[in-house]
């Protein structure tokens, strides 16, 4: 944690339920959490391009005006047993689900 923990400052970050960043000219957002007026007010804000949530586990990936929302899903497929990740492309603006063998 202590090396995730380092990484994140690089950024001008901390390890908290929400974290914003700027990473290749996009104001990014990133929500663990589990509060859907929250995640939708956070959306409705227009503040950011991209919101990177999880919590649910549930891999989705939507575009909501002009805010991609990206849910990776669980990497290590514990609670789901379908392990995945999310790969995303800054300058088309999309992401893709990708499944884990």
């Amino acid at each position: 944690m202590e090396n995730v923990a380092k990484r994140i400052a690089e950024f001008g970050g901390e390890i908290a339920d929400i974290l914003e960043v700027n990473y290749d000219d996009k104001k990014v957002l990133v929500y663990h959490g589990d509060n859907p007026s929250l995640l939708d007010s956070l959306v409705k804000s227009k503040k950011y391009d991209i919101i990177a949530t999880g919590h649910t586990h549930t891999p989705e990936v939507t575009m909501e005006e002009n805010t991609l929302i990206v849910n990776p899903g669980e990497t290590c497929g514990y609670l789901t047993g379908v392990k995945t990740v999310a790969l995303l492309d800054t300058t088309q603006m999309k992401a893709d689900v990708i499944t884990l063998q």
